[in-house]
């Protein structure tokens, strides 16, 4: 399990790198991530344009996106964004007292949004021991994170041609997503009644 502060510069990381755009914002989080990480990532010689180009067939477009960031196209019937997934994903934000940076622009359920939700919430519960939260929490992370990451994750794996830094990055979402699931899990906080 990773410490507790630890954790929390991780997810800044990855939070960073899903939301970037430009190869400066994604070597920047790639860098941070790699002094975070145990052992540290592949940051070395990278051509982050390569990186910023594969980085937009993934994630972004203007073309058909191979591995779309979004809860919703994984865990509607028919994957879309905009859907109840992501509705659901803004009223537990609601929940704990969020609001979207990027709401009207990007879906609540944006990896990179989910991950600034993650964040706060993991602040949070470091603040205080509310059972509240860290059960809001665990469902978000057992329940919803833990559906949706995984078909995410496989996506980007199947992608051609996958840059080193994107698959590391991959990897280290996962790891973290085990982590802080086990974390919260264990928390001072958590109900042990369900």
């Amino acid at each position: 399990m990773l410490p507790e502060h630890h954790s929390g510069q991780i997810l800044t990381c990855l939070r960073d790198f899903f939301i970037s755009r430009q190869a400066a914002d994604m070597s920047n989080a790639c860098i941070a991530l790699a002094r975070e990480s145990d052992p540290p990532g592949p940051v070395d010689s990278i051509n982050w344009q390569e990186v910023e180009f594969a980085f937009n067939r993934l994630f972004v477009g203007p073309q058909a996106i191979l591995a779309p960031p979004y809860a919703s196209v994984y865990l509607e019937g028919e994957p879309r964004v905009m859907g109840e997934t992501t509705l659901t994903v803004r009223r537990l934000y609601q929940l704990v007292g969020l609001v979207s940076p990027s709401e009207g622009r990007i879906p609540d359920d944006h990896i990179s949004l989910e991950l600034d939700a993650c964040l706060h919430m993991r602040q949070g519960l470091l603040k205080s021991e509310s059972s509240q939260l860290s059960d809001i929490y665990s469902y978000f992370l057992n329940e919803h994170m833990a559906r949706w990451i995984p078909a995410f994750l496989a996506k980007v794996n199947e992608a051609p041609e996958l840059p080193p830094a994107i698959g590391w990055v991959c990897r280290e979402l996962e790891n973290w997503l085990a982590c802080e699931r086990q974390w919260v899990d264990q928390s001072p906080g958590k109900s042990r009644d369900h």
